[in-house]
């Protein structure tokens, strides 16, 4: 991060500290030139983002003629399942992701457009960002199945010409995915202490049970459900808060994202809840809110 040849090594060579993520630690390596080792800058980029993403994604089921595209907007800027993306200085590369591939998608709906003029320019600036998505995280590389969506949303035919055009970025997204599959075989375990190594070494069977045991979470596995009045949800969001939210996040960004959720958990109802939130949470033991070692 702070070597005289620190960006040629974080592109170009295989010392990443974990998985290949170039532009993710490239911001990084910007961010402490200018403001060091102090959170608040970083976490301030992170919520950025992450309110940039929420624009996005109404802007594009704007554009495509989605009913309710505003209210998509506001579930996607406030559901709780976004909390550690936005929190955690280190999962920069999930709101960083999801910036450039929502700018791949509107860039894809204007080239398809009838009414745009020159639409080539379009295709090759999503060419662009799409390189600048898959740099950021691989998960990146689904996006080939959203632009056929797109089209199908759209009702234009998915003929040879349209399929030839998606290909570039099916190449793109499955070389990525073969260099990911690579990285985290081969070079992540060399580069890892021995105690953890046994994570990558997973059967095919235990991998499929932990991204199982991750959508049960996710879909809900825990709920916040408010109370009779005003005054029993605000109790309950402090009981179960235990003031962990605004004593151990001193940083006003943060501050802001976690009273968003609070008050979304009060007001609206049974919600899922991310696992950050559980006073008896593992990983609240181990780490910060921010993915810090405590």
């Amino acid at each position: 991060m702070t070597a005289p040849d620190g960006l040629r090594r974080i592109w170009f060579s295989l010392d990443s500290p974990s998985q290949y993520f170039p532009l993710v630690y490239s911001t990084f390596r910007i961010e402490h030139a200018l403001w060091g080792l102090n959170s608040t800058g970083y976490h301030w980029v992170n919520l950025l983002l992450h309110i940039a993403n929420a624009l996005l994604v109404w802007r594009v089921l704007a554009r495509l003629h989605v009913p309710g595209a505003w209210l998509a907007g506001a579930i996607f800027a406030l559901h709780p399942v976004q909390v550690e993306s936005v929190a955690w200085i280190t999962e920069r590369k999930n709101v960083l992701m999801g910036f450039f591939f929502l700018l791949t998608l509107l860039a894809w709906v204007a080239f398809v457009g009838e009414r745009t003029k020159r639409p080539w320019r379009f295709y090759g600036l999503a060419l662009i960002l799409y390189v600048l998505a898959l740099s950021a995280k691989t998960t990146a590389c689904t996006l080939p199945a959203a632009l056929l969506l797109i089209l199908w949303l759209q009702k234009k035919p998915i003929n040879k010409r349209r399929l030839s055009q998606v290909v570039p970025f099916l190449i793109m997204g499955i070389g990525m995915g073969l260099l990911a599959v690579w990285w985290r075989g081969l070079v992540l375990p060399q580069q890892t202490h021995l105690a953890i190594q046994s994570d990558f070494h997973l059967s095919k069977m235990e991998h499929l049970a932990g991204a199982s045991a991750g959508l049960r979470m996710v879909a809900g596995g825990n709920r916040v459900m408010c109370g009779d009045s005003l005054r029993e949800a605000l109790r309950g969001a402090q009981r179960r808060s235990r003031g962990r939210i605004f004593r151990r996040d001193t940083q006003p960004s943060a501050r802001l994202y976690h009273a968003l959720h609070v008050s979304l958990h009060v007001c609206g109802g049974p919600l899922p809840v991310s696992g950050v939130y559980r006073p008896d949470s593992p990983r609240l033991g181990r780490r910060g809110q921010f993915g810090r070692r405590a």
